[in-house]
């Protein structure tokens, strides 16, 4: 590949707001850009370090992924196990000590190294939560506003004497005699009105 093609990659990956990390067979790092080592491991020296223990000694500091899961002294050796003899793409989220969340990709590749990708997705894991908060308020009221006579309606199952089949506007006995022949029917009806 021509070195200025490999130069504005660089380049780019440095000013970019993706974090991206480029580890040999070994597990050493030889490659970091700014956003990844800001984000991941902040107090790692410049020059290589192994992967694990950059993310370690992070933890350690305060800084980096947060971890509530188990000791640090168990997490090293467990990522390093994983990127060595895992699969060979991992996608997780995670969340940092500053709080920010991170859709992190390790790809290992044809050569050995592992390519890791990371973005962050605070935004959208604040709608994820905000979304689950909703949701739950809703159940909660939902449960809130049963009466009591409809509340004993619900005790036992029954079979309903009449089901709908989620097909526009037409109705069918029941969901279990739905068949293909029958929604491809319906279509047919409904395609021709």
């Amino acid at each position: 590949m021509d070195s200025a093609i490999v130069a504005s990659l660089l380049s780019g990956l440095d000013g970019g707001h993706a974090a991206v990390c480029l580890c040999d067979e070994g597990d050493t790092v030889r490659y970091a850009n700014a956003a990844f080592r800001a984000a991941f491991f902040p107090n790692a020296p410049k020059g290589p370090v192994e992967f694990s223990a950059a993310l370690a000694e992070a933890i350690k500091a305060g800084m980096g992924i947060k971890l509530d899961s188990m000791p640090v002294e168990v997490f090293e050796p467990r990522v390093r196990e994983r990127r060595r003899t895992g699969p060979a793409r991992y996608d997780f989220t995670l969340d940092l000590v500053d709080g920010t969340w991170w859709w992190v990709n390790d790809h290992r590749l044809a050569n050995g190294w592992t390519l890791v990708i990371a973005t962050e997705i605070s935004s959208l894991k604040a709608e994820e939560i905000r979304l689950r908060i909703a949701h739950a308020e809703a159940m909660m009221k939902l449960r809130q506003t049963r009466s009591p006579k409809r509340e004993a309606a619900n005790t036992g199952w029954r079979k309903p004497s009449r089901n709908l089949c989620a097909i526009s506007r037409m109705t069918f006995p029941s969901p279990w005699q739905c068949s293909t022949s029958t929604i491809s029917s319906a279509s047919t009806t409904l395609s021709a009105t």
